[in-house]
């Protein structure tokens, strides 16, 4: 493993990713320094494994890109116009940290853009990983919470969730009544208790 990062090319790199869940922990901490420190070259190969069948390979995937930094921003845009909607929803996730960690990289206005109309996606996934992206960039553009506000009333549950949980971090006083009123109505009780905890989040956000 330690020498697969000096290949540092497809097959190699493909290695490593698999070795990012592997039982032992130095192994797996070996494969994401070597990500890590390959950096640009790795990045399609990790954008790739955000589409990965293992959850951990995923999440770790997502997070080495962040950790890269701002030459991952246009790949990840790109990625949020592919085929596979859980790419999608990691990819919006990462932006999403990426535009909170180099606000300014010179594409902010494109990633918000691009995550306003994600918040369409014909996927659930592409829509939840745009609501997580944009609650923590934690913007009070009135196009963001605009756009936000319409997934309050989304047909699916997590994306009603994500919608809440987004709403509460940003803490703009004009989702209090279409979150009491989603914390009262909704079908779902997972629903329910997201909005409730929004709610208090930006009453006490209001109230300091």
């Amino acid at each position: 493993a330690l020498a697969l990062g000096e290949r540092g090319y497809l097959e190699g790199m493909q290695l490593l990713i698999e070795h990012l869940n592997d039982q032992n922990r130095v192994i797996r901490k070996i494969a994401i320094n070597r990500l890590t420190m390959i950096g640009k070259p790795a990045i399609p190969a990790l954008i790739k494994a955000m589409g990965h069948d293992d959850n951990i390979i995923r999440k770790v995937a997502t997070d080495i890109l962040i950790h890269i930094g701002e030459d991952t921003i246009v790949p990840l845009l790109q990625a949020l116009d592919g085929d596979q909607k859980i790419i999608r929803w990691y990819a919006a996730i990462a932006l999403g940290s990426l535009l909170e960690k180099t606000p300014d990289s010179g594409l902010q206005e494109k990633i918000v853009l691009t995550l306003i109309r994600n918040l369409n996606d014909d996927s659930w996934y592409g829509r939840g990983g745009a609501t997580i992206a944009i609650g923590n960039i934690s913007t009070n553009q009135d196009a963001l919470i605009e756009a936000l506000l319409k997934g309050l009333n989304d047909a699916n549950g997590v994306v009603r969730i994500t919608t809440a949980e987004a709403l509460g971090k940003i803490g703009n006083p004009r989702a209090l009544k279409p979150l009491t009123i989603l914390s009262n109505n909704d079908t779902e009780s997972c629903v329910r208790a997201a909005a409730k905890t929004a709610v208090k989040r930006i009453q006490k956000q209001v109230e300091e």
